[in-house]
């Protein structure tokens, strides 16, 4: 079987990654091609992900044995170098995403179809060797909206994340649905978007937030009493902000907090692609912030996953 290594990611976290492993995924299960991804070491521990071979089973257990033993980001070093090399001495078997002359830097996969020319320029290189590697280059995804629909069951089954996740976020979620008729996941992301990334543009504070959820009651017509707002975030929350509102706040790690925004009956957040793939997963819909205001029309009549033209960090279309 014809093997497809995703070899590096853009440095991202978790839903970058995602986004990107998803696609390339698609496009292996409509090539029924073996898909390895080497590169995403540091989120394995989440999923039962089967597809692994000797070397990459062998380097996962060095790795979470050198964060054991405190020496962190040592076997992330050794994996960069290794990257380095097969892309300098290998070129003819990597596929790299993006360019200057891809679709707006975007590398559609199948059965998306192609993007540009040079896309599939790239991928007549695979059907000759019997192993590619795929080099996610900053800023130019792999993308397949086509492929991640067509396989939406196979790819919820095959990143199903471990019991150990689900069993306490799905309780949480319950206890809350015995109590509220609508629950409302809300993803706040503070972080680098406070002030490193794109100087803050789509940073919201908590008291924007709180107005943004009461524009949200009025708009879809929900009182405050039957709905409940969970709130995700990668950094403290002040309460009090959110007075006269339901709220819960999520546990706080990465992974159980995407698991309970895509058990939620709809969420609003940040343009990121943490969020954006929650509502994938979920299959329900994902209100983007914006400013100076929400285009609360264009959300009207939305019950499912859908491609959102305010997601604009998720590069989807």
């Amino acid at each position: 079987m014809k093997k497809i290594i995703i070899l590096k990611h853009n440095n991202g976290r978790l839903g970058n990654q995602l986004w990107n492993y998803i696609s390339v995924y698609a496009f292996c299960l409509e090539k029924k091609y073996l898909c390895l991804n080497y590169s995403f070491f540091k989120y394995d521990k989440y999923f039962n992900i089967k597809d692994k071979n000797l070397l990459y089973r062998s380097f996962l257990w060095c790795y979470r044995l050198s964060r054991l033993i405190k020496l962190n980001g040592f076997m992330e070093r050794i994996y960069n170098r290794c990257v380095s090399l097969i892309i300098k001495f290998r070129p003819q078997k990597i596929v790299n995403s993006g360019g200057e002359n891809s679709n707006n830097g975007i590398f559609y996969l199948p059965p998306t179809p192609a993007g540009s020319a040079a896309d599939l320029s790239a991928l007549e290189k695979i059907t000759g060797n019997e192993k590619m590697y795929f080099n996610y280059q900053a800023g130019w995804p792999f993308r397949n909206p086509v492929g991640i629909e067509k396989y939406r069951e196979q790819i919820k089954k095959y990143f199903l994340p471990k019991l150990a996740i689900r069993q306490p976020t799905e309780k949480l979620i319950n206890s809350l649905k015995d109590r509220y008729g609508h629950i409302v996941g809300v993803h706040l992301r503070q972080g680098d978007y406070k002030n490193r990334f794109m100087d803050g543009e789509l940073y919201f504070t908590e008291n924007q937030i709180a107005e943004i959820l009461k524009q949200y009651l009025a708009n879809f017509n929900r009182t405050a009493a039957e709905t409940c707002f969970i709130i995700c975030s990668d950094g403290p929350i002040n309460r009090s902000a959110f007075e006269n509102l339901n709220i819960a706040l999520a546990p706080g790690e990465v992974m159980n907090d995407l698991h309970l925004l895509a058990l939620t009956d709809i969420i609003i957040g940040s343009d990121s692609t943490f969020g954006s793939f929650a509502s994938y997963y979920g299959n329900i819909p994902h209100i983007v912030f914006t400013k100076p205001e929400i285009d609360w029309p264009y959300y009207k009549n939305k019950n499912n996953y859908f491609i959102n033209k305010y997601s604009t960090v998720t590069k989807l279309n």
